[in-house]
């Protein structure tokens, strides 16, 4: 598979990325409304379901190109996830999982770019599951 800068979805960062992505969509998958309430106790501001809403809506919201000049500055990017995460509440897990797999080549791309996205997937797994006690 082959992204659009020539890049290949499959180098390790996107592989890992994957990967992680693939069992976070998975353990939510199987969570109960009342899991997916929960707070996230490193995260306190967000529920679980907040939680899914960040990790699927900030590497599609770099994809899309929505990033703000002041974070592309190195400013605080904390207000721009909290927006995105209030703005994509709405939205059921199932059409946020879908979002988030509906464009895995140029994801790739992304996620070589900005090895952080694995990084906080990744420590955002283990959030989500210290909330449930999975």
């Amino acid at each position: 598979m082959t992204a659009p800068d020539g890049l290949r979805a499959d180098t390790p960062l996107a592989s890992m990325y994957f990967d992680v992505r693939d069992r976070v969509v998975g353990a939510v998958a199987m969570m109960t409304d009342e899991q997916l309430a929960r707070p996230v106790p490193a995260c306190p501001a967000w529920t679980v379901h907040g939680l899914f809403a960040h990790l699927v809506s900030t590497p599609m919201t770099i994809l899309a190109g929505d990033i703000p000049e002041s974070v592309m500055g190195g400013g605080d990017p904390n207000p721009w996830l909290a927006r995105l995460v209030e703005d994509n509440l709405d939205r059921s897990i199932v059409d946020l999982a879908r979002w988030w797999a509906g464009d895995d080549d140029a994801l790739a791309t992304v996620v070589a770019g900005a090895g952080l996205l694995l990084v906080d997937l990744f420590i955002h797994e283990g959030d989500l599951h210290g909330a449930v006690g999975s």
